[in-house]
C-alpha cells in the first residue's frame, strides 16, 4: 500500500463507515436503495483493497483464472444493470396503470355523487 492510500484511511472500521454513509444517504435522500446499494457495494470494493485496514489477502489465481473471474465479473454486472433497468421500466407501467386506475376511480365517485344529487 503507497502512503498515498493511507492518507485517505478512515480511523473506523468498515462497517462504522458503512452505517455513517447510510446514515447521510438517508438524511439527504430518504430510503434511496440506489444510493444505499451503491454505498454498500462501494464500501465492500473498499474493504477488500485496504481502506480501513490491511488488505484482503491475496487469491493468488492463475492469469487465465483471473481472467475468466473478470469476464464474468462483467458479466454478471451487465445482466445486474440490465435487470435495474428492466425493473424501472416495469415500475413506470405500473405508476401509468396505478394513475389511470386512480383517475376513473375518481370519475366514477363523482358521477355517482352527481347521480346521487340529482335523484
Amino acid at each position: 500500500m503507497t502512503a498515498d492510500n493511507r492518507k485517505w484511511r478512515p480511523s473506523i472500521p468498515a462497517d462504522q463507515e458503512l452505517a455513517r454513509v447510510h446514515q447521510t444517504i438517508r438524511e439527504i435522500e430518504g430510503e434511496e436503495l440506489a444510493s444505499l446499494n451503491h454505498a454498500t457495494a462501494r464500501n465492500t470494493v473498499q474493504e477488500e483493497l485496504g481502506r480501513f485496514g490491511a488488505p484482503e489477502d491475496a487469491y493468488n489465481l492463475s492469469d487465465q483464472t483471473r481472467d475468466i473471474l473478470l469476464v464474468h465479473s462483467r458479466q454478471d454486472a451487465a445482466w445486474g444493470a440490465l435487470n435495474s433497468q428492466s425493473i424501472l421500466e416495469q415500475i413506470k407501467g405500473i405508476r401509468r396503470l396505478l394513475l389511470a386506475l386512480l383517475m376513473l376511480t375518481s370519475a366514477g365517485v363523482l358521477l355517482l355523487l352527481w347521480h346521487i344529487r340529482a335523484s
